[in-house]
């Protein structure tokens, strides 16, 4: 199986992008091709620019029987990618396609042909093996695991420019130039006006011209005239220009001295008010006075949105009777879905902020690691029979929170207001770890990190203005946070903030819960942390709730309610009830 990519790869400029790794980023094929994708742009880009189009080396056309032999080569097409021959190729140009590999057509074998042979960069897919591990939404069950740079040849009956590396009559004339200065200047004014991208059409190398002599009555056709050069563009190296320069300079032998040169007679210095020059012994020594100050360059930046609320004290450890889990109340336009209240951890910013999630069409387990990775919450866990220590991740659901309320820098209560098509809301003045009224026991302390890079806010005076990544950095452990001097107004978008605690003794649990919830009377937010089950779904349960109570007299009427099947009922079983 082959695949041609030059369509997609058009020598347009474009910005490069590149991975940014970090401690627990996800490689998936995404990234793992934009890895290689940038190093091929980049390397295809300076190819185009530098080196230029044309053949390198090798790729001569030779007529042998009836066919073509082109030699081992390598050559560079129009958007910069490397074309190599590895071994010499016979091929019938009569069999070839004309003007486009993707054409059928074919030459007529009863009528005589003048053609040029083109050679273009071809990629080819192969050592195909099974896919262990698929998308939901795949249809095949096997994928190439290498890509071959090959070639492959065509023919066009359009005639290309003749002596293509014959320099233009604007250039010569400005490398000509009587004076040093105006042949720069020249330059200059010319290279100004190249533009950077691709001419239209095929990228492929014209190698050479080809004369074919149509089919005799009872015999083959044959090949006529193979002209190499004419219409043959020639990229070349280092080495070859440096040897033509050579042969250049060299001439053919050492001419007579010309007469001396008038040399410098004198030298006169006019300063102005505020430069002094003096001359002494043929140099000349200015004075110059520095120039006034400028303006201050780029650096910190004013007015970023930072973190300015929480639901704990950092640091704390909580043996009486005050809560870090606060109450998240939960509410929804549409009548018809009942309010509910969660509990969590809160944080607060002092300005609208959109986090990186919900990302539109992102498959339903992706999508909920996506803010796992945002905002994570920890505990510090031993490792039974050793001596050492663990973080571990606490099951949640971080969600973005419409507004809170505060008694100084301590949040005492969160709102989420839901979407008027029922969805989470996508930007708010907090963000919470949701649980499933959560119980966390013992001395060892509770971690929790939110990336602050990928947390952006929103210009309330101008919203179409792009948005900042907030000021997350927790420094010195004071809020508001900030990467910046104490009190200072100035500060820098992004950094991970992190704060920890000690749960409250007597109220620790860690791990899954090990009661049943009831299907009929549990909380909205208890069903959504079910497996199999999930936030969308608890919310239609909800909904057929309020419609008819008792609705469910059988879990398996729970099949066709939001997403849930017969196979998704098999996991929900173990931790449903009536």
């Amino acid at each position: 199986m082959s695949v041609e990519t030059y369509e997609s790869r058009d020598g347009a400029l474009i910005t490069p992008r590149r991975n940014r790794y970090f401690y627990g980023k996800l490689l998936d094929e995404f990234h793992l091709r934009m890895e290689q994708e940038y190093h091929n742009n980049k390397r295809w880009l300076l190819n185009r620019l530098s080196l230029g189009s044309g053949v390198l080396c090798g790729l001569e056309l030779t007529p042998k029987g009836g066919r073509v032999l082109v030699s081992p080569g390598v050559a560079v097409d129009a958007w910069g990618r490397e074309i190599i021959v590895p071994s010499a190729a016979s091929l019938d140009p009569w069999s070839l396609s004309v003007e486009s590999p993707e054409r059928a057509d074919r030459l007529n074998p009863e009528e005589d042909h003048t053609v040029y042979l083109c050679i273009g960069y071809r990629e080819c897919l192969t050592d195909f093996s099974p896919v262990l591990v698929t998308e939901c939404d795949a249809q095949d069950h096997g994928a190439a695991g290498t890509i071959m740079e090959g070639y492959t040849f065509m023919l066009s009956k359009t005639a290309p420019l003749e002596w293509p590396n014959k320099p233009g009559e604007d250039l010569c004339k400005a490398v000509s130039a009587e004076k040093v200065e105006t042949r720069l200047q020249d330059l200059c004014s010319l290279m100004a006006k190249e533009t950077c991208q691709t001419a239209e059409g095929h990228p492929c190398v014209v190698l050479g011209q080809i004369a074919l002599n149509k089919k005799p009555a009872d015999e083959e056709q044959s090949i006529g005239k193979v002209d190499n050069c004419t219409y043959r563009k020639r990229a070349y190296s280092n080495e070859t220009l440096f040897e033509m320069l050579m042969c250049k300079t060299s001439g053919g032998g050492t001419g007579p001295q010309g007469p001396p040169g008038p040399g410098i007679t004198g030298v006169t210095a006019v300063a102005g008010p505020e430069v002094d020059a003096t001359l002494h012994d043929g140099i000349i020594d200015f004075v110059i006075p520095a120039g006034a100050k400028g303006d201050p360059g780029p650096g910190l930046e004013t007015g970023l949105t930072r973190i300015v609320a929480l639901s704990w004290e950092h640091g704390a450890a909580y043996g009486g009777s005050q809560p870090f889990l606060v109450n998240v109340d939960i509410s929804s336009p549409d009548p018809s879905v009942p309010p509910d209240t969660a509990t969590g951890l809160v944080i607060g910013f002092d300005n609208k902020v959109k986090p990186p999630f919900p990302k539109i069409g992102r498959p339903q387990l992706l999508g909920f690691i996506d803010r796992l990775l945002a905002m994570e919450v920890l505990v510090l866990t031993p490792i039974a029979g050793t001596v050492t220590l663990s973080w571990n991740l606490i099951l949640g659901f971080p969600i973005v929170v419409t507004d809170y309320t505060t008694n100084g820098s301590l949040i005492t209560a969160a709102k989420i207001t839901m979407e008027p098509d029922g969805s989470v809301p996508t930007e708010g003045k907090g963000i919470a770890f949701i649980t499933s009224k959560p119980q966390l026991t013992g001395p060892m302390p509770v971690l929790v990190r939110l990336r602050g890079d990928f947390f952006v806010d929103r210009d309330l005076v101008n919203p179409e203005k792009p948005g900042r990544a907030i000021d997350a950095e927790f420094v010195r452990g004071e809020l508001p946070t900030g990467d910046r001097p104490k009190d200072s107004e100035f500060g820098i978008q992004g950094g991970t903030f992190e704060s920890w605690f000690y749960p409250q003794p007597q109220d620790l649990q860690i791990g899954p819960r090990a009661n049943r919830v009831s299907l009929n009377r549990g909380s909205m937010i208890d069903l959504a942390f079910v497996p199999g089950i999930g936030f969308e779904n608890a919310m239609a349960i909800a909904v057929a709730r309020q419609e008819q109570p008792d609705k469910f007299t059988s879990l398996d009427k729970l099949v066709g309610i939001g997403t849930i099947d017969k196979e998704t009922l098999k996991q929900i079983r173990k931790r449903v009830e009536l």
